[in-house]
């Protein structure tokens, strides 16, 4: 059971999750007024099994950890989301690990203080598109498009 959940992470952990098309965020890396409760949209984040993350993952949190070192007096909470697919558990875990992963990456690669972050891992607790709206889709397309929306990595604004 262990060798397959490990297949499956690493399956996962090795697809790339765009987070630049979720409804639910308010905000930009660009604006500068921000209220309690406002998310923000991040670039196209790949998530690794190991640390150090690749390149590109570093690449894509720069403008990240910029904004966040341009917000000193905002505390900021990284929220991990996944789809439907795979099992409630697998997908919780899956989130956990990489919002471990990010807020990991975020300090000892970017030197955020750790004070100003912390992270939460909502699996697929809170999608943008339910599973019952996704199984009424025909179109393979629009059904990973669907999919794609729930999964999502956002910052939030909590102080």
């Amino acid at each position: 059971m262990k060798n397959i959940y490990l297949a499956a992470l690493l399956f996962f952990s090795l697809c790339i999750f765009s987070q630049t098309n979720s409804p639910r965020a308010n905000k930009t890396l660009a604006d500068t007024v921000f209220e309690k409760g406002d998310i923000v949209k991040l670039p196209t984040l790949i998530y690794e099994l190991s640390y150090p993350a690749n390149p590109k993952t570093k690449e894509a949190l720069k403008p990240v950890a910029d904004f966040i070192k341009k917000h000193p007096k905002i505390k900021f909470e990284i929220g991990v989301h996944t789809d439907f697919r795979g099992s409630k558990e697998s997908n919780q875990q899956l989130a956990e690990f990489r919002a471990i992963q990010l807020y990991e990456f975020l300090v000892m690669e970017f030197g955020i203080d750790s004070e100003k972050m912390t992270y939460r891992a909502y699996g697929e607790n809170v999608p943008l598109v339910s599973e019952e709206e996704i199984a009424k889709i025909t179109s393979n397309e629009e059904k990973a498009k669907m999919y794609l929306l729930n999964q999502r990595t956002e910052l939030k604004v909590l102080e």
